[in-house]
């Protein structure tokens, strides 16, 4: 990537503080934006309104304009845990989907049933019969993420959100067939350990 004029030559500590100074404007502009929205908002919707702040990932438009100095990658896939412990969303059209992820259009296996057809006390059940979800819930992406290496598959060596593993490794789906043996195996022997999650 091009670096901005006058910075050619600046060495990595420079660099790094450059993409610091991008990423906390970046941050300003956005607490701007919210505080503006709030501020317009009539007061009785005031208390219903909750602004939470989340790293940026590249998916969606962000895809489109994200350099990849704003994209901060603190997160080690081989640590990464779902931070929705198996929640259900209930989509606008009227779609259950395992979290409310901008990735869910692009994992099949998060896309839980439709409303008309599902009930919401046949989620649970779904999630954690589902072998792969059941665990990815209970032991993170450890195990997939290694498994992923010694397949000499590339893995980067962080990420800027667990939902970045997440799509990394359901949205694989050679990858998923190439281990469902293993994955069906290792899910009985945790539901066996802890036949209170099945």
């Amino acid at each position: 990537m091009d670096c901005p004029p006058g910075e050619a030559d600046a060495g990595p500590d420079r660099q790094t503080d450059s993409g610091a100074q991008a990423r906390e404007q970046n941050i300003q502009s956005y607490w701007h934006h919210c505080k503006q929205v709030l501020e317009a908002m009539p007061e009785e919707y005031g208390a219903c309104i909750s602004v939470s702040r989340y790293p940026l990932l590249p998916v969606g438009r962000a895809a489109a304009y994200a350099k990849e100095e704003q994209v901060i990658k603190k997160v080690l896939p081989r640590a990464a845990k779902c931070i929705f412990s198996g929640m259900a969303s209930l989509f606008f059209d009227g779609w259950y989907h395992l979290c409310c992820t901008m990735y869910c259009d692009s994992i099949p296996r998060l896309r839980l049933g439709h409303m008309d057809e599902v009930s919401f006390s046949d989620l649970e059940n779904m999630i954690l019969g589902d072998d792969f979800l059941f665990l990815m819930l209970k032991e993170g992406f450890r195990w997939y993420v290694d498994r992923m290496r010694e397949f000499g598959m590339e893995v980067p060596e962080r990420v800027c959100f667990p939902c970045v593993c997440c799509q990394m490794v359901f949205s694989n789906q050679a990858f998923l067939d190439r281990i469902a043996d293993e994955v069906h195996e290792r899910a009985e022997r945790l539901r066996r350990e802890q036949p209170d999650n099945r």
